[in-house]
C-alpha cells in the first residue's frame, strides 16, 4: 500500500475535475480527498494499491475535463489509513 499527495496545475478549476477525480478514485477503490485550492491548483491525496494509485494519475493527466499541466507531489508509504473512502473537501 503507498500514498501520493499532489497538486494538479492548469485549467483544473470550475471544469468538473474534482468530480472527475472522485468519481475515478471511488471506482478504483482508493481512499484520500480532493480539494480545490485558492491558488488555483487542485490538491489530491491517494492512498492504496500503488500501480491503481499511477493509473489513476495518467488518467487525470489526459483527463477529458479541464487540462492538467503538471502533477507535482510525492510518493509515501502508508502503514495506515486515514480515510475509510474518497471524498471531496471544500
Amino acid at each position: 500500500m503507498k500514498a501520493f499527495h499532489g497538486f494538479l496545475e492548469g485549467i483544473v478549476q470550475g471544469v468538473g475535475m474534482r468530480y472527475f477525480v472522485y468519481k475515478s478514485a471511488t471506482r478504483m477503490n482508493l481512499r484520500g480527498f480532493v480539494k480545490n485550492l485558492p491558488d488555483g491548483r487542485v490538491e489530491l491525496y491517494l492512498e492504496g494499491d500503488e500501480a491503481k494509485i499511477q493509473a489513476l494519475l495518467e488518467y487525470i493527466k489526459n483527463s477529458p475535463v479541464g487540462r492538467v499541466d503538471k502533477i507535482d507531489g510525492k510518493w509515501m508509504e502508508h502503514s495506515s489509513t486515514k480515510f475509510k473512502g474518497f471524498e471531496v473537501r471544500y
